[in-house]
């Protein structure tokens, strides 16, 4: 019963992994094309190669400064995360250490 279980869990995780992951791949093609139209209609091109390459390279650019700010967030939340624990773990050695001082030496 306990393999049913698991599987059923791990196959709605994944289930809802993916289900995100479709959305999130209409989101994307959605902004695409509008992004397309409005990159069409500052410049004036409607379709030409070069204003494709341009759009291509902007939209590359764009999506590079964002991942690498994502990055840099990531990585300050999760060293934020880090220091919170670690007192955290201070707390409770040294509420240990008191407990146990308290058991040897009642004062």
């Amino acid at each position: 019963m306990d393999l049913l279980n698991d599987f059923i869990e791990d196959f709605m995780s994944h289930l809802t992994i993916f289900i995100i992951g479709a959305f999130s791949f209409v989101v994307a093609l959605a902004w695409n094309d509008t992004i397309k139209l409005l990159f069409n209609e500052v410049t004036s091109n409607n379709g030409t190669v070069i204003s494709s390459l341009l759009y291509t390279i902007l939209v590359t650019g764009v999506a590079l400064i964002i991942i690498f700010f994502l990055e840099k967030y990531k990585k300050l939340v999760k060293q934020k995360f880090i220091k919170t624990n670690e007192k955290l773990d201070r707390k409770k050695f040294i509420e240990k250490l008191n407990k146990k001082q308290a058991e040897i030496d009642p004062r």
